[in-house]
Protein backbone atom coordinates (compact mmCIF):
# COMPACT_ATOMS: atom_id res chain seq x y z
CA UNK A 1 0.00 0.00 0.00
CA UNK A 2 1.46 3.45 -0.43
CA UNK A 3 1.20 5.64 2.04
CA UNK A 4 0.63 9.26 2.51
CA UNK A 5 4.02 10.19 3.02
CA UNK A 6 4.79 8.42 -0.36
CA UNK A 7 2.24 9.73 -2.27
CA UNK A 8 2.37 13.45 -1.14
CA UNK A 9 6.08 13.80 -0.41
CA UNK A 10 5.63 15.18 3.59
CA UNK A 11 5.81 13.92 6.69
CA UNK A 12 2.82 11.74 8.35
CA UNK A 13 2.43 14.15 10.92
CA UNK A 14 2.12 17.21 9.28
CA UNK A 15 -0.58 15.86 6.74
CA UNK A 16 -2.59 14.66 9.13
CA UNK A 17 -2.74 17.85 10.94
CA UNK A 18 -3.14 19.36 7.28
CA UNK A 19 -6.55 16.84 6.93
CA UNK A 20 -7.61 17.78 10.15
CA UNK A 21 -7.28 21.57 9.74
CA UNK A 22 -9.30 21.61 6.81
CA UNK A 23 -11.58 19.35 8.02
CA UNK A 24 -12.37 21.40 11.00
CA UNK A 25 -13.22 24.35 9.14
CA UNK A 26 -16.39 21.89 6.94
CA UNK A 27 -17.18 21.01 10.78
CA UNK A 28 -17.24 24.29 12.46
CA UNK A 29 -19.50 25.85 9.04
CA UNK A 30 -21.52 22.67 9.94
CA UNK A 31 -22.40 22.84 13.16
CA UNK A 32 -21.78 26.48 13.97
CA UNK A 33 -18.63 28.31 16.30
CA UNK A 34 -20.39 27.51 19.79
CA UNK A 35 -21.02 23.49 19.28
CA UNK A 36 -17.67 23.51 17.62
CA UNK A 37 -15.74 25.45 20.60
CA UNK A 38 -17.76 23.16 23.05
CA UNK A 39 -17.05 19.58 21.56
CA UNK A 40 -14.75 19.42 18.56
CA UNK A 41 -12.10 21.55 19.70
CA UNK A 42 -10.56 19.60 22.52
CA UNK A 43 -10.56 16.79 20.30
CA UNK A 44 -6.43 16.38 19.56
CA UNK A 45 -5.27 14.71 16.52
CA UNK A 46 -2.81 11.07 16.02
CA UNK A 47 -1.77 8.59 13.73
CA UNK A 48 -3.29 4.95 13.56
CA UNK A 49 -2.40 2.53 11.50
CA UNK A 50 -3.47 2.13 7.65
CA UNK A 51 -3.78 5.78 6.91
CA UNK A 52 -6.60 6.11 9.52
CA UNK A 53 -7.13 9.36 11.50
CA UNK A 54 -7.03 8.97 15.52
CA UNK A 55 -9.13 11.36 17.09
CA UNK A 56 -8.58 11.76 20.86
CA UNK A 57 -11.23 12.83 23.34
CA UNK A 58 -10.64 14.14 26.74
CA UNK A 59 -12.69 11.49 28.42
CA UNK A 60 -15.00 9.05 27.50
CA UNK A 61 -17.94 11.17 28.03
CA UNK A 62 -16.78 13.59 25.49
CA UNK A 63 -16.20 10.38 23.18
CA UNK A 64 -19.59 8.94 24.08
CA UNK A 65 -21.30 12.22 23.27
CA UNK A 66 -19.33 13.13 20.19
CA UNK A 67 -20.24 9.98 18.59
CA UNK A 68 -23.98 10.05 18.98
CA UNK A 69 -23.94 13.62 18.25
CA UNK A 70 -20.85 14.49 16.16
CA UNK A 71 -19.35 11.62 14.05
CA UNK A 72 -21.15 11.62 11.07
CA UNK A 73 -20.03 15.47 10.34
CA UNK A 74 -16.19 14.71 11.33
CA UNK A 75 -16.55 11.62 9.14
CA UNK A 76 -18.00 13.69 6.05
CA UNK A 77 -15.49 16.45 6.59
CA UNK A 78 -12.35 14.49 6.64
CA UNK A 79 -13.28 12.47 3.74
CA UNK A 80 -14.03 16.31 1.90
CA UNK A 81 -11.10 17.39 3.26
CA UNK A 82 -9.07 14.46 2.19
CA UNK A 83 -10.31 14.69 -1.85
CA UNK A 84 -9.63 18.24 -1.78
CA UNK A 85 -6.25 17.89 -0.79
CA UNK A 86 -5.95 14.85 -3.73
CA UNK A 87 -5.44 11.99 -1.09
CA UNK A 88 -7.29 8.85 -0.39
CA UNK A 89 -9.96 8.95 1.92
CA UNK A 90 -9.25 8.30 5.60
CA UNK A 91 -11.32 6.30 8.04
CA UNK A 92 -12.20 8.26 11.61
CA UNK A 93 -11.02 6.72 14.99
CA UNK A 94 -12.06 8.26 18.26
CA UNK A 95 -10.55 7.42 21.30
CA UNK A 96 -11.08 8.50 24.94
CA UNK A 97 -8.33 9.76 27.12
CA UNK A 98 -7.60 7.07 29.49
CA UNK A 99 -5.62 8.99 32.13
CA UNK A 100 -8.28 12.12 32.24
CA UNK A 101 -9.61 10.89 35.65
CA UNK A 102 -6.30 11.72 37.21
CA UNK A 103 -5.99 14.59 35.90
CA UNK A 104 -6.65 17.40 38.26
CA UNK A 105 -7.31 20.36 35.89
CA UNK A 106 -9.53 18.16 33.97
CA UNK A 107 -12.46 16.88 35.64
CA UNK A 108 -14.15 13.79 34.43
CA UNK A 109 -18.04 13.98 34.94
CA UNK A 110 -19.89 11.13 36.94
CA UNK A 111 -23.23 10.10 37.42
CA UNK A 112 -25.43 7.54 38.94
CA UNK A 113 -28.23 6.06 37.67
CA UNK A 114 -30.49 7.41 40.56
CA UNK A 115 -29.31 10.85 40.81
CA UNK A 116 -29.17 13.85 38.41
CA UNK A 117 -25.84 13.91 35.96
CA UNK A 118 -23.19 16.10 36.99
CA UNK A 119 -22.26 18.16 34.20
CA UNK A 120 -25.36 17.38 31.99
CA UNK A 121 -27.84 19.88 31.43
CA UNK A 122 -31.41 18.53 32.20
CA UNK A 123 -34.66 19.60 31.80
CA UNK A 124 -37.03 17.16 33.92
CA UNK A 125 -39.45 14.70 31.90
CA UNK A 126 -37.31 15.26 28.93
CA UNK A 127 -34.89 12.71 29.01
CA UNK A 128 -32.09 15.41 28.09
CA UNK A 129 -33.89 16.17 24.56
CA UNK A 130 -33.50 19.83 25.51
CA UNK A 131 -30.74 20.04 26.86
CA UNK A 132 -26.59 19.66 25.51
CA UNK A 133 -24.30 18.27 28.25
CA UNK A 134 -21.89 20.71 29.54
CA UNK A 135 -18.16 20.65 28.60
CA UNK A 136 -16.30 19.23 31.82
CA UNK A 137 -13.33 21.92 30.70
CA UNK A 138 -15.58 24.90 31.01
CA UNK A 139 -15.33 25.40 34.57
CA UNK A 140 -14.40 28.92 36.69
CA UNK A 141 -11.25 27.27 37.60
CA UNK A 142 -10.13 26.65 34.62
CA UNK A 143 -10.76 30.48 32.95
CA UNK A 144 -7.92 32.73 32.65
CA UNK A 145 -9.18 36.17 34.33
CA UNK A 146 -8.03 39.17 33.15
CA UNK A 147 -8.68 42.74 32.42
CA UNK A 148 -10.17 41.87 29.06
CA UNK A 149 -12.65 39.21 30.52
CA UNK A 150 -12.83 40.17 34.55
CA UNK A 151 -16.14 41.87 34.77
CA UNK A 152 -18.10 38.81 32.39
CA UNK A 153 -16.19 36.36 34.82
CA UNK A 154 -17.43 37.76 38.21
CA UNK A 155 -21.22 38.51 36.65
CA UNK A 156 -21.67 34.96 35.78
CA UNK A 157 -20.04 33.62 39.17
CA UNK A 158 -22.57 35.92 40.75
CA UNK A 159 -25.06 34.85 38.42
CA UNK A 160 -24.32 31.02 39.51
CA UNK A 161 -24.26 31.61 43.45
CA UNK A 162 -27.76 33.38 42.99
CA UNK A 163 -26.73 36.90 44.10
CA UNK A 164 -28.76 40.07 43.11
CA UNK A 165 -27.19 42.27 40.00
CA UNK A 166 -30.62 44.16 39.47
CA UNK A 167 -30.99 42.27 36.79
CA UNK A 168 -31.54 38.19 36.05
CA UNK A 169 -31.00 38.62 32.44
CA UNK A 170 -27.20 38.54 31.76
CA UNK A 171 -25.83 39.27 27.79
CA UNK A 172 -21.98 37.90 27.33
CA UNK A 173 -20.42 39.43 24.09
CA UNK A 174 -17.62 38.64 22.30
CA UNK A 175 -16.07 37.80 18.89
CA UNK A 176 -16.09 34.06 18.46
CA UNK A 177 -13.09 32.13 20.43
CA UNK A 178 -12.65 34.38 23.44
CA UNK A 179 -14.46 32.48 26.19
CA UNK A 180 -18.03 33.43 26.47
CA UNK A 181 -19.37 29.99 25.95
CA UNK A 182 -16.75 28.75 28.27
CA UNK A 183 -18.31 31.14 31.05
CA UNK A 184 -21.81 31.12 30.73
CA UNK A 185 -21.06 26.90 30.85
CA UNK A 186 -19.39 27.28 33.79
CA UNK A 187 -22.47 29.38 35.57
CA UNK A 188 -25.23 26.52 34.88
CA UNK A 189 -22.63 23.80 35.20
CA UNK A 190 -22.15 25.10 38.82
CA UNK A 191 -25.90 25.75 39.39
CA UNK A 192 -26.69 22.39 37.46
CA UNK A 193 -24.20 21.08 40.38
CA UNK A 194 -26.57 21.99 43.23
CA UNK A 195 -29.12 19.83 41.26
CA UNK A 196 -31.43 22.95 40.10
CA UNK A 197 -33.01 23.12 37.31
CA UNK A 198 -31.12 23.83 34.57
CA UNK A 199 -30.88 23.76 31.00
CA UNK A 200 -28.15 24.63 28.40
CA UNK A 201 -28.68 25.10 24.44
CA UNK A 202 -27.89 26.74 21.19
CA UNK A 203 -30.56 29.27 19.98
CA UNK A 204 -30.15 26.76 16.75
CA UNK A 205 -31.03 23.92 18.94
CA UNK A 206 -33.93 26.22 20.35
CA UNK A 207 -34.94 26.98 16.56
CA UNK A 208 -34.72 22.97 15.79
CA UNK A 209 -36.53 22.05 19.04
CA UNK A 210 -39.69 24.87 17.96
CA UNK A 211 -40.04 23.95 14.47
CA UNK A 212 -40.04 19.84 15.75
CA UNK A 213 -42.72 20.34 18.18
CA UNK A 214 -44.56 22.33 15.48
CA UNK A 215 -44.47 19.55 13.14
CA UNK A 216 -45.38 16.80 15.54
CA UNK A 217 -47.97 19.36 16.98
CA UNK A 218 -46.54 19.11 20.70
CA UNK A 219 -46.15 22.75 20.93
CA UNK A 220 -47.60 23.24 24.74
CA UNK A 221 -44.78 20.26 25.47
CA UNK A 222 -42.12 22.21 24.04
CA UNK A 223 -43.41 25.65 25.53
CA UNK A 224 -43.92 24.49 29.02
CA UNK A 225 -40.57 22.67 29.38
CA UNK A 226 -38.41 25.43 28.74
CA UNK A 227 -40.23 27.54 31.26
CA UNK A 228 -39.74 25.08 34.20
CA UNK A 229 -36.21 25.43 34.59
CA UNK A 230 -34.41 27.94 37.12
CA UNK A 231 -31.52 28.28 35.27
CA UNK A 232 -31.54 28.95 31.24
CA UNK A 233 -28.19 28.77 28.80
CA UNK A 234 -28.75 29.81 25.33
CA UNK A 235 -25.41 30.18 23.50
CA UNK A 236 -25.02 32.54 20.14
CA UNK A 237 -28.53 34.68 19.85
CA UNK A 238 -27.01 36.36 16.89
CA UNK A 239 -28.73 33.04 14.97
CA UNK A 240 -32.50 34.72 15.69
CA UNK A 241 -31.42 37.12 13.48
CA UNK A 242 -34.15 37.36 10.38
CA UNK A 243 -35.92 34.75 12.33
CA UNK A 244 -39.06 36.95 13.90
CA UNK A 245 -41.25 33.73 14.91
CA UNK A 246 -38.11 32.65 16.96
CA UNK A 247 -37.41 35.73 18.73
CA UNK A 248 -40.83 36.42 19.85
CA UNK A 249 -41.17 32.94 21.11
CA UNK A 250 -37.80 33.18 22.74
CA UNK A 251 -38.28 36.83 24.60
CA UNK A 252 -41.55 34.38 25.82
CA UNK A 253 -39.81 32.43 27.75
CA UNK A 254 -37.39 34.79 29.02
CA UNK A 255 -40.16 37.31 30.28
CA UNK A 256 -41.84 34.43 31.99
CA UNK A 257 -38.24 33.25 33.57
CA UNK A 258 -37.70 36.45 34.90
CA UNK A 259 -41.02 36.85 36.26
CA UNK A 260 -40.80 33.91 37.93
CA UNK A 261 -37.20 35.20 39.66
CA UNK A 262 -35.29 32.50 37.33
CA UNK A 263 -31.66 33.51 35.78
CA UNK A 264 -30.84 33.44 31.90
CA UNK A 265 -27.55 34.16 30.74
CA UNK A 266 -27.36 34.49 26.58
CA UNK A 267 -23.73 34.71 24.84
CA UNK A 268 -24.13 36.50 21.50
CA UNK A 269 -20.85 37.62 18.93
CA UNK A 270 -22.69 41.08 18.95
CA UNK A 271 -24.80 43.96 21.28
CA UNK A 272 -28.72 43.78 20.49
CA UNK A 273 -28.27 47.25 18.84
CA UNK A 274 -25.70 45.88 15.93
CA UNK A 275 -27.69 42.45 15.57
CA UNK A 276 -29.21 42.86 12.16
CA UNK A 277 -32.90 42.11 11.32
CA UNK A 278 -34.13 42.01 15.11
CA UNK A 279 -37.85 42.59 16.07
CA UNK A 280 -37.99 46.04 17.89
CA UNK A 281 -39.94 43.99 20.68
CA UNK A 282 -36.80 41.22 20.83
CA UNK A 283 -33.99 43.93 20.27
CA UNK A 284 -35.93 45.81 23.61
CA UNK A 285 -35.74 42.91 26.06
CA UNK A 286 -32.27 41.48 25.04
CA UNK A 287 -31.00 45.62 25.30
CA UNK A 288 -32.10 44.98 29.21
CA UNK A 289 -29.73 42.80 30.35
CA UNK A 290 -26.98 43.07 31.97
CA UNK A 291 -24.14 43.11 29.62
CA UNK A 292 -20.73 41.89 29.83
CA UNK A 293 -17.78 42.31 26.96
CA UNK A 294 -15.26 40.40 26.81
CA UNK A 295 -12.26 42.03 24.86
CA UNK A 296 -9.21 40.58 22.68
CA UNK A 297 -6.96 39.59 26.04
CA UNK A 298 -3.27 40.69 26.85
CA UNK A 299 -0.36 39.43 25.99
CA UNK A 300 -0.03 38.98 29.33
CA UNK A 301 -3.66 36.86 29.90
CA UNK A 302 -2.50 35.05 26.51
CA UNK A 303 0.46 33.90 28.06
CA UNK A 304 -1.02 32.67 31.24
CA UNK A 305 -4.07 30.54 29.33
CA UNK A 306 -0.91 29.15 27.40
CA UNK A 307 0.68 28.03 30.75
CA UNK A 308 -2.54 26.64 32.13
CA UNK A 309 -3.08 24.54 29.22
CA UNK A 310 0.26 23.51 28.88
CA UNK A 311 -0.14 22.37 32.97
CA UNK A 312 -4.00 20.27 31.86
CA UNK A 313 -2.24 18.20 29.08
CA UNK A 314 1.04 17.86 31.12
CA UNK A 315 3.00 19.26 27.76
CA UNK A 316 6.67 20.57 27.92
CA UNK A 317 7.65 23.58 26.45
CA UNK A 318 10.06 26.61 27.07
CA UNK A 319 8.85 29.14 28.06
CA UNK A 320 10.42 31.20 24.49
CA UNK A 321 8.04 29.16 22.56
CA UNK A 322 4.82 30.08 24.49
CA UNK A 323 5.52 33.78 24.55
CA UNK A 324 6.00 33.11 20.69
CA UNK A 325 2.68 31.78 20.03
CA UNK A 326 0.60 34.45 22.76
CA UNK A 327 2.41 37.33 20.65
CA UNK A 328 1.38 36.14 17.44
CA UNK A 329 -2.14 34.63 18.28
CA UNK A 330 -4.23 37.52 19.19
CA UNK A 331 -7.64 37.29 18.38
CA UNK A 332 -8.84 33.88 19.28
CA UNK A 333 -8.06 31.54 22.69
CA UNK A 334 -9.54 28.13 20.85
CA UNK A 335 -5.89 28.88 18.14
CA UNK A 336 -4.09 28.90 21.16
CA UNK A 337 -5.01 25.56 22.31
CA UNK A 338 -4.22 24.09 18.93
CA UNK A 339 -1.16 25.69 18.26
CA UNK A 340 0.09 23.87 21.39
CA UNK A 341 -1.92 20.45 20.38
CA UNK A 342 -0.21 21.29 16.60
CA UNK A 343 3.10 21.56 18.29
CA UNK A 344 2.98 18.63 20.69
CA UNK A 345 2.11 15.94 17.97
CA UNK A 346 4.21 17.57 15.35
CA UNK A 347 6.92 17.09 17.92
CA UNK A 348 6.48 13.74 19.02
CA UNK A 349 6.04 12.12 15.45
CA UNK A 350 9.03 14.03 14.04
CA UNK A 351 10.80 13.12 17.20
CA UNK A 352 11.95 16.73 17.72
CA UNK A 353 12.21 18.73 21.09
CA UNK A 354 9.68 21.94 20.41
CA UNK A 355 11.44 24.81 19.62
CA UNK A 356 11.33 28.08 17.84
CA UNK A 357 11.85 27.11 14.74
CA UNK A 358 9.32 24.41 15.04
CA UNK A 359 6.87 26.89 16.47
CA UNK A 360 7.22 29.09 13.12
CA UNK A 361 6.31 26.88 10.93
CA UNK A 362 2.93 25.83 13.36
CA UNK A 363 2.36 29.50 13.45
CA UNK A 364 2.90 29.96 10.25
CA UNK A 365 0.20 27.16 8.88
CA UNK A 366 -2.38 27.47 11.76
CA UNK A 367 -2.80 31.59 11.70
CA UNK A 368 -3.01 31.23 7.89
CA UNK A 369 -1.66 35.12 7.97
CA UNK A 370 1.38 36.36 7.57
CA UNK A 371 3.23 38.03 10.28
CA UNK A 372 3.26 41.56 8.59
CA UNK A 373 -0.57 41.97 8.32
CA UNK A 374 -0.97 41.41 4.78
CA UNK A 375 -3.51 38.82 4.65
CA UNK A 376 -6.44 40.98 4.07
CA UNK A 377 -4.68 43.08 1.49
CA UNK A 378 -3.01 39.74 0.22
CA UNK A 379 -7.27 38.16 -0.07
CA UNK A 380 -8.47 41.50 -1.49
CA UNK A 381 -5.68 41.30 -4.69
CA UNK A 382 -6.28 38.16 -5.14
CA UNK A 383 -10.45 38.57 -4.95
CA UNK A 384 -9.57 41.62 -7.49
CA UNK A 385 -8.06 39.33 -9.48
CA UNK A 386 -10.27 36.88 -10.29
CA UNK A 387 -13.23 39.27 -11.23
CA UNK A 388 -11.99 41.87 -12.92
CA UNK A 389 -12.02 44.60 -10.79
CA UNK A 390 -10.21 47.30 -8.54
CA UNK A 391 -9.85 47.52 -4.95
CA UNK A 392 -11.81 50.92 -4.90
CA UNK A 393 -14.97 48.80 -6.68
CA UNK A 394 -14.59 46.04 -4.28
CA UNK A 395 -15.60 47.90 -1.14
CA UNK A 396 -17.69 50.62 -2.81
CA UNK A 397 -21.33 50.38 -2.21
CA UNK A 398 -21.94 49.01 -5.39
CA UNK A 399 -25.09 46.11 -5.27
CA UNK A 400 -24.05 44.87 -8.83
CA UNK A 401 -23.91 41.28 -8.69
CA UNK A 402 -20.90 40.86 -9.91
CA UNK A 403 -19.25 43.28 -7.48
CA UNK A 404 -21.62 42.07 -4.56
CA UNK A 405 -20.41 38.24 -5.51
CA UNK A 406 -16.71 39.05 -5.27
CA UNK A 407 -17.02 41.16 -2.26
CA UNK A 408 -19.04 38.13 -0.33
CA UNK A 409 -16.48 35.89 -1.25
CA UNK A 410 -13.76 38.49 -0.41
CA UNK A 411 -15.13 38.72 3.41
CA UNK A 412 -15.83 35.11 3.74
CA UNK A 413 -12.03 34.32 2.67
CA UNK A 414 -11.01 36.89 5.46
CA UNK A 415 -13.46 35.74 7.94
CA UNK A 416 -12.47 31.89 7.52
CA UNK A 417 -8.59 32.00 7.04
CA UNK A 418 -7.26 34.71 8.96
CA UNK A 419 -7.44 34.96 12.63
CA UNK A 420 -8.86 39.10 12.32
CA UNK A 421 -11.53 40.42 14.41
CA UNK A 422 -15.14 41.77 12.74
CA UNK A 423 -13.96 44.99 13.30
CA UNK A 424 -10.81 44.43 11.11
CA UNK A 425 -12.31 42.97 8.10
CA UNK A 426 -15.13 45.62 8.20
CA UNK A 427 -12.73 48.18 8.12
CA UNK A 428 -10.67 46.65 5.37
CA UNK A 429 -13.94 45.99 3.32
CA UNK A 430 -15.71 49.34 4.97
CA UNK A 431 -18.47 47.48 6.22
CA UNK A 432 -19.53 47.31 9.82
CA UNK A 433 -18.40 44.42 11.49
CA UNK A 434 -22.37 43.13 11.65
CA UNK A 435 -22.96 43.16 8.22
CA UNK A 436 -19.12 41.03 8.22
CA UNK A 437 -20.97 38.63 10.59
CA UNK A 438 -24.45 38.61 8.06
CA UNK A 439 -22.33 38.50 4.75
CA UNK A 440 -20.05 35.61 6.15
CA UNK A 441 -23.23 33.37 7.30
CA UNK A 442 -25.01 34.29 4.39
CA UNK A 443 -22.05 32.55 2.56
CA UNK A 444 -22.07 29.57 3.92
CA UNK A 445 -25.33 29.11 3.60
CA UNK A 446 -24.54 29.45 -0.27
CA UNK A 447 -21.58 27.20 -0.29
CA UNK A 448 -24.42 24.39 0.96
CA UNK A 449 -26.82 25.40 -1.59
CA UNK A 450 -24.70 25.80 -4.85
CA UNK A 451 -22.11 24.11 -5.66
CA UNK A 452 -20.53 26.36 -8.14
CA UNK A 453 -20.11 29.11 -5.28
CA UNK A 454 -18.09 26.03 -3.05
CA UNK A 455 -15.74 25.43 -6.30
CA UNK A 456 -14.99 29.07 -6.60
CA UNK A 457 -14.37 29.59 -2.77
CA UNK A 458 -12.06 26.53 -3.37
CA UNK A 459 -9.98 27.62 -5.53
CA UNK A 460 -9.71 31.23 -4.57
CA UNK A 461 -8.48 29.29 -1.36
CA UNK A 462 -5.94 26.96 -2.94
CA UNK A 463 -4.60 30.02 -4.77
CA UNK A 464 -4.66 32.37 -1.65
CA UNK A 465 -2.75 29.38 -0.02
CA UNK A 466 -0.11 29.59 -2.66
CA UNK A 467 0.41 33.52 -2.19
CA UNK A 468 0.49 32.91 1.61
Amino acid sequence: MVTLTQETGGDDASIFALVWANASKHIEDAIGPDKYESWISPLRTSIGQDDRLVLEAPSHFFRTYICKTFFQNIDLAVKEACAGLGLPPMEVDLSAAEDVAQDPVRPEPSWTDNSPSRGEARLPGLDGAYGQPFNPWFTFGNFVVGESNKMAYECCQAFSQDQQLGNNLLLVVSDTGLGKSHLAQAAGSEVNDRFRKVCYLTARDYSTHYVTSINSKDYDSFNNNYRKCDFLVVDDITFFSKKPQFQNEICDVIDYLLNKGSKVVLTSSQPPSNIPLLSPACRSRLSSALLTPIQIPSFETRLRILQNLVKAHSYSMPQAVLELVAETVKHDVRLLQSCLTSLEAKANYERKPVDLSLTRDILSFATKSPANGEALAKIKELVCGAFNLDEQTLVSKSRLKKHNEARSIGIYLAKHLTSHSLAEIGQAFCRRHSTILYTYNKMVTAMRNDRDVQKTVDYLTGQLGKKM
